[in-house]
């Protein structure tokens, strides 16, 4: 069964501008509210020797354009780094782009910036030859530059929704203000006495999520910490507010467990997924994401009929 779920119409000074924003929410997400986003801004900040290319990797994934097909082909949406968009957006007139704004190479210190890399001035150029419906930011909160980010994010996301375009905020606490929390142990415990969970979900992902709420973010991307239970996204999705909860797919995984984690985190109010290397390394990746759009756009939540699914989307592609 299809579910839907409404992502808020700001408050814009021009009508059309809330059009174009709808129209862009409904093209990214089926109409359903739900995002199945390609999460390629991997090939910026994850080194290739490491995420593009190994024995248990898709060799086809050295290619830049790997995962800008495999968004075609699912029809979902993309997250790329600009650059990337405008080498090749123009040959994908149909993908959903979200121009990733900010980034920093995995080669970085943890307490290092993720910088800007344009205005909305040249996304908003960028849109005239390329489909782009969204922007996204990282944030790292408890590092060094967070007040930095904050603010470069805050002035961002008002002015993406002014010209209709929805946000993304990829959310991830750490560095040393993190740390030192965790060093705490006074602190720590009273977070735990206090929320029935642990320091690290807390912080982590319930936290995080108001965060994305208090900017203005349409989704926030959060790492789920390990072990994650229903009552815990439900408490991160409340916290959320009215931003959508996306969750990283993380490591390549087996087949069947990344679409049970999918359908579970689904079941449990998340708005959808940003998932990079489960579809980028996969064997048959395209296959994969087909599915993937169809448990979280199409309401697919048995895992026997997503495996049926999948195995009919390899076939297809035979």
């Amino acid at each position: 069964m299809v579910r839907t779920r409404t992502v808020p119409v700001l408050a814009f000074a021009d009508h059309r501008n809330g059009v174009t924003f709808t129209g862009n929410i409904n093209s990214a997400t089926g109409g359903t509210g739900y995002l199945n986003m390609i999460a390629h801004d991997q090939r910026t900040e994850h080194f290739a020797v490491s995420d593009f290319y190994g024995p248990e990797i898709n060799p086809g994934d050295l290619d830049p354009e790997w995962g800008v097909k495999i968004a075609r082909e699912s029809n979902s949406p993309i997250a790329c780094h600009p650059g990337l968009i405008n080498r090749y957006g123009k040959k994908y007139p149909d993908v959903n782009f979200i121009v990733k704004m900010n980034t920093k190479t995995d080669l970085s210190p943890k307490d290092a910036r993720s910088a800007l890399l344009c205005d909305m001035e040249h996304v908003a150029k960028l849109s005239d030859e390329v489909n782009i419906v969204g922007c996204g930011w990282t944030l790292y909160t408890g590092s060094e530059h967070e007040d930095l980010m904050l603010a470069e994010i805050q002035r961002g996301i008002l002015d993406a929704h002014s010209i209709g375009l929805f946000t993304v905020l990829w959310h991830y606490p750490r560095g040393a203000g993190v740390a030192a929390l965790f060093d705490n142990k006074e602190k720590c415990a009273k977070i735990l006495e206090k929320n029935d969970v642990t320091a690290e979900v807390a912080i982590n992902a319930i936290n995080a999520a108001g965060v994305a709420n208090g900017l203005g973010a349409d989704y926030v991307k959060l790492n789920p910490p390990k072990d994650m239970t229903a009552e815990q996204i439900q408490m991160t999705v409340t916290a959320a507010g009215n931003t959508g909860v996306m969750f990283a797919g993380g490591a390549k995984r087996g087949v069947d467990g990344f679409l049970e984690n999918l359908i579970f985190q689904m079941d449990n109010g998340a708005a959808g997924a940003a998932t990079g290397r489960n579809y980028h390394q996969a064997e048959n990746g395209i296959a994969l994401a087909k599915v993937g759009y169809d448990i979280i756009v199409g309401g697919v939540r048995y895992l026997e009929v997503a495996k049926g699914l999948y195995s009919a989307y390899i076939s297809e592609h035979q």
